[in-house]
């Protein structure tokens, strides 16, 4: 065999136990145990997966976000994600990291103002502050408005004839 040959065969040997590793290391990852979750924590470069594909409290609805300014009092949803052709988003969704952002910024908004004793403080939460930044980067507003105010909606999915609920109304904030 030539030298390269044999780098070739080498190379190829450390990719396919590198590669198998993973594997094994992803597929010990899906188990929620301590030891596991404590190693987790050490996958600073987020390279092990987490499925969640039967999660034990999957999500059963949708979640809006809407804002009005004091201009115009109408509340407005900011669309997440552009429509899409159904087939094409089988197989190209780029968009669906941001509706899952938003969904998991809004759980956590949620969660931190219900256990929050100060509804002040809310506002200096992570989630609040990224709505907050989000919806300033993303309305499209009146000329003359100097101050906006957002809030999440919630639906219960497969009850589409119901009217979503508020889950969460923020303060007015000057623009």
């Amino acid at each position: 065999m030539t030298r390269y040959a044999i780098i070739r065969s080498v190379v190829g040997h450390v990719v396919s136990a590198v590669l198998m590793l993973w594997l094994g290391v992803s597929a010990v990852g899906q188990l929620g145990s301590r030891p596991v979750q404590r190693l987790r924590r050490m996958d600073f470069l987020g390279v092990v997966p987490v499925w969640t594909f039967f999660a034990p409290n999957p999500a059963t609805g949708d979640v809006y976000l809407v804002y009005r300014d004091d201009k115009n009092r109408r509340w407005t949803e900011i669309h997440v994600r552009r429509p899409r052709r159904p087939w094409l988003a089988a197989i190209w969704n780029p968009d669906r990291r941001a509706a899952k952002a938003l969904f998991d910024i809004a759980a956590e908004l949620t969660k931190v103002s219900r256990d929050s004793q100060n509804q002040d403080a809310v506002q200096l939460s992570v989630p609040y502050l990224a709505l907050l930044g989000f919806v300033g980067a993303h309305a499209s507003r009146e000329p003359a408005a100097a101050a906006t105010q957002f809030m999440l909606l919630s639906d219960h999915g497969l009850e589409k004839g119901s009217d979503p609920v508020p889950v969460f109304v923020s303060h007015w904030h000057t623009l």
